[in-house]
């Protein structure tokens, strides 16, 4: 695994500050330094589902921040390419307040455009379910509160083994009686094929990066790839998107993507979820060395299955052969 270096802080200062600042129920992202700055919070806890890939490990922090290593690659697929999780998150914005990953504690970030924000609240993640199969994949589920709002969030990571891509679905749900509206945003720093500096591609409200611009010919991808309709979305460069997200506003629906930057992206949906109630927002997130082309699962038949298949033949052909004698 490569070692990206990274100049550290005051580590004196900066836990005076975080300590009065956590006190207060806000937590700054820590200004970049370069790119990036070393910090030493308690290590932030995660899941792994590992299995033979291509994405062969997806890291699913408690705090719904993650990290993808792809089979090939030396590198994690999200900055920082050493750090899990890394910069690649959910987070919501209701009323003034941006609630977010507790990036302060992965070790290194790059999120200081954020601004002030406060850390989403753990809750529960459970351990790695399923078999990998399209029709049982490998999950893992992580519950967050998203502070006093009465809003909890359950995010769901999935993965069928042998794709290039794994899906999220986020759930919010309100308490009882209060109606709760904003933002909600998934967002990443893209490190693509090793490195921090991409072209981007859009293809209706997708959006990513790529070794080539809006991906022709096609190349190395990193996709974030919606499900649920009705997103906005945001390809610039990586502080760019990250203050994008602080100022409480959805994504602009803008793309830098013939300029070869330091490539973030991401995508939003407005939400309002009534009291009692709940709403989902699904996206896949794609890591293809290849383009990224559509992968449609094909369903295995068994045996019978097979037999019967067999048999349809035979029984066309020999029709065939009837008419034609």
């Amino acid at each position: 695994m490569a070692i990206s270096l990274r100049r550290r802080v005051g580590t004196g200062t900066l836990w005076i500050s975080l300590l009065a600042l956590v006190l207060a129920g806000a937590v700054p992202a820590p200004a970049d330094d370069g790119k990036g700055v070393f910090t030493e919070g308690v290590a932030t806890a995660y899941g792994t589902i590992s299995s033979a890939g291509p994405l062969d490990e997806i890291f699913a922090g408690v705090d719904v921040a993650s990290q993808i290593s792809y089979v090939t690659d030396t590198d994690y697929q999200v900055y920082p390419p050493d750090t899990i999780p890394a910069d690649y998150g959910t987070f919501i914005v209701i009323g003034a307040t941006l609630y977010a990953p507790d990036f302060s504690d992965h070790g290194d970030t790059a999120t200081g455009s954020l601004g002030t924000y406060t850390v989403l609240t753990p809750v529960s993640q459970s351990g790695v379910t399923g078999s990998g199969t399209v029709a049982d994949p490998y999950r893992i589920t992580t519950v967050v509160d998203v502070g006093t709002t009465g809003l909890r969030v359950t995010q769901v990571d999935s993965y069928v083994v042998g794709q290039e891509r794994y899906r999220t679905d986020v759930t919010l749900a309100a308490a009882a009686g209060t109606s709760v509206s904003g933002i909600l945003y998934r967002a990443m720093d893209c490190y693509l094929a090793g490195s921090d500096d991409s072209y981007g591609m859009q293809s209706g409200t997708s959006v990513g990066c790529s070794a080539n611009s809006q991906n022709s010919p096609p190349g190395r991808i990193e996709l974030i790839d919606p499900i649920t309709g009705g997103n906005n979305f945001y390809e610039a460069t990586y502080d760019e998107v990250w203050a994008a997200i602080g100022t409480h506003q959805p994504f602009n629906n803008t793309c830098r993507c013939d300029e070869y930057i330091d490539t973030g992206a991401g995508i939003s949906w407005s939400f309002t979820v009534p009291g009692s109630g709940s709403v989902t927002y699904s996206h896949y997130s794609v890591f293809s060395p290849t383009g990224g082309g559509p992968q449609i699962p094909i369903p295995a038949l068994n045996p019978a299955g097979i037999v019967l298949f067999i048999g349809v033949l035979v029984a066309a052909g020999l029709f065939v052969l009837r008419r034609a004698s």
